[in-house]
């Protein structure tokens, strides 16, 4: 014979509490358990596209070890703003510290210059670095630098500015002695916009900078090393090219590097290189020593530019410390 179902309000009552008894023990667990532990947190690396739209590169951890297998990107320097950025979700190698010291404006404005006096009359070469800071890669670089008492030219994205971490990053680059360059705001491709809106976004770039680090770039480098006649004509800072092209951008290969060094490097030679590569610590390590041991000396540009009598001139575009085009 069948049981009939016993609909009395209270046990259905008692029910209902039960229920809500179980449902508050699971939220509670949950919540001392972590919520971290079950929804991801945002990632820091999201980059917006000059379309308004995000990307992020996949996030693998990897190590400083030198690495010789080339990575590859798409596009060129003068399509950043189309790439992806290389994550700063990475680990250091072991018992090496890449967190930055903050330090104020202040005390980075009088950077300590420890390098030797320069030879002008020995064989010169500056190194430079674009589309940085880079929160991880710009620190194992300024290892690599101060380990062999070098100086380079830093051409800084005021875009990347937004993050404590490469603010950081950045003090320190200065706190180092290295030289401070602009390289616009939001990396534009020069050549789609006109002068006047590209002059915009290098002030913009520059009062990024400045408030970052205390420092206001006298020179630049346009995105892709692009110009116009027109931007020329009106542009109030002189423009440093390159005469060394590394395509590190492209490969990410310390020996392609050091191999395209040793082909197109002459005296008075300007380097184009990224640090937001994740080999680029290694690469540039291999192309101090082959430059140390074939006499060269190594300085920021402005630096080079003077050792050899070449005076910087707004208006003007500066591949080598001997070859550059005269304002229109």
């Amino acid at each position: 014979m069948k049981r009939k179902f016993n609909a009395d309000p209270l046990n259905i009552l008692g029910a209902v509490l039960v229920l809500l008894l179980a449902f508050t023990v699971i939220v509670t667990v949950f919540l001392l358990v972590g919520y971290n532990r079950f929804v991801p947190a945002p990632r820091e690396d999201m980059t917006t596209a000059a379309d308004g739209s995000s990307f992020a590169e996949p996030t693998d951890a990897i190590t400083t070890s030198p690495v010789t297998s080339g990575e590859s990107t798409k596009k060129p320097d003068d399509q950043l703003s189309d790439t992806s950025r290389e994550t700063e979700n990475v680990s250091s190698a072991p018992g090496t510290s890449l967190q930055p010291t903050p330090t104020s404006p202040e005390e980075t404005t009088k950077s300590p210059d420890t390098t030797a006096p320069a030879d002008k009359e020995k064989k010169t070469v500056a190194f430079t670095f674009d589309d940085g800071p880079h929160a991880t890669y710009t620190l194992e670089l300024l290892k690599v630098l101060e380990k062999y008492n070098v100086k380079a030219t830093f051409f800084v994205l005021g875009t990347n500015l937004k993050k404590q971490s490469r603010i950081d990053a950045l003090k320190m680059t200065v706190a180092a002695g290295h030289e401070i360059g602009n390289h616009s705001y939001s990396h534009p491709t020069v050549l789609n916009i006109s002068a006047d809106e590209f002059i915009a976004d290098v002030e913009k770039g520059s009062n990024a900078i400045y408030e970052a680090c205390g420092v206001r770039p006298s020179i630049i480098r346009t995105p892709g090393g692009k110009f116009s006649t027109e931007l020329l004509e009106k542009i109030k800072y002189p423009i440093i090219h390159w005469t060394v092209d590394t395509r590190d951008w492209e490969h990410n290969d310390p020996e392609k590097c050091l191999e395209t060094l040793k082909k197109q490097v002459v005296d008075g030679a300007v380097i184009l290189m990224h640090d937001r590569k994740s080999n680029t610590a290694r690469s540039v390590e291999l192309m101090i020593e082959w430059l140390l041991e074939n006499d060269y000396q190594i300085t920021t540009v402005s630096e080079l530019m003077e050792l050899k009598g070449t005076e910087l001139v707004a208006g003007k575009v500066y591949y080598s410390s001997s070859i550059f085009k005269p304002k229109n």
